[in-house]
């Protein structure tokens, strides 16, 4: 009897925890929408020095490259465009423009804003 008891205990526990905490380790950064467009509360997440990893973990995309160039001294630029969900204002496309000036081969943010360019709308 203490037995089942003590199962019955543990099998609580482990459904509480899973309930109360989303799901085992599945903390998702961005919004959980899990859709390939940037939502506003998701765009507000990314900030500069985030890692490009970061920003398409929240962003539940990688974008489009539109533009990389190498530099004098062997830094790298380049920005993405990301598609805005419906209800995110305008179809222009949201620029995220990164670099790797710090940190060697690893990418980050400089610079995201909406896109003004008929070219980058979706």
């Amino acid at each position: 009897m203490l037995r089942k008891i003590t199962l019955l205990l543990t099998a609580l526990a482990a459904l509480a925890a899973v309930l109360f905490t989303g799901g085992a380790a599945s903390a998702d950064p961005g919004d959980g929408d899990n859709r390939p467009c940037v939502t506003a509360r998701e765009w507000r997440k990314v900030h500069d020095g985030m890692g490009m990893g970061q920003v398409h973990d929240i962003f539940d995309t990688r974008g489009l490259l539109h533009y990389g160039a190498l530099n004098w001294d062997w830094s790298e630029d380049t920005f993405r465009v990301y598609k805005p969900c419906p209800g995110f204002g305008s179809r222009q496309g949201l620029v995220v423009w990164y670099d790797n000036y710090m940190n060697g081969n690893t990418f980050h943010v400089w610079d995201k804003y909406r896109s003004t360019n008929p070219a980058l709308r979706f």
